[in-house]
């Protein structure tokens, strides 16, 4: 048992992500990527080349991990399907179109994770931000 669970009690990541405003900052980046797609498209672009050169020179297939996954704008999805076993995702919140759109890779992995080893929920419940660096300093990282 975690350290945040002791002390707090217990709540959804989605729950916690949702009162903490990380759902409404994904829906954020999603409007403002469809207003400016123009400015964003070279560097997303680039960035899926860069990706998709690390993959194809990596010695093992098995399995890869985006971290903080979000909308894939920048993740060659598909071509990460196709070169790995297996391609795992993690996100606290995963948004319901990428649910959706990932049915149809069947060896792309959803995992809901607080990749902050628990900050988020110690931010959620602390009263002011020197509680939250109090208690943040208890976690044994």
């Amino acid at each position: 048992m975690k350290f945040f669970d002791i002390i707090f009690k217990k709540k959804s990541l989605s729950q916690i992500a949702r009162e903490e405003g990380y759902v409404a900052d994904q829906k954020g980046i999603q409007n403002r990527f469809v207003r400016e797609r123009q400015h964003w498209q070279s560097h997303l672009d680039n960035t899926k080349q860069y990706i998709q050169d690390s993959a194809k020179h990596r010695d093992s297939k098995k399995s890869v991990a985006v971290l903080g996954s979000g909308w894939l704008l920048d993740v060659p999805i598909s071509e990460l399907a196709q070169e790995f076993v297996d391609v795992y995702l993690y996100d606290i919140v995963h948004p319901v179109q990428v649910e959706v759109n990932m049915k149809k890779y069947p060896n792309v992995h959803l995992v809901v994770a607080d990749l902050t080893d628990g900050a988020i929920e110690l931010a959620a419940q602390s009263k002011s931000f020197e509680e939250f660096r109090n208690a943040l300093n208890q976690i044994p990282f």
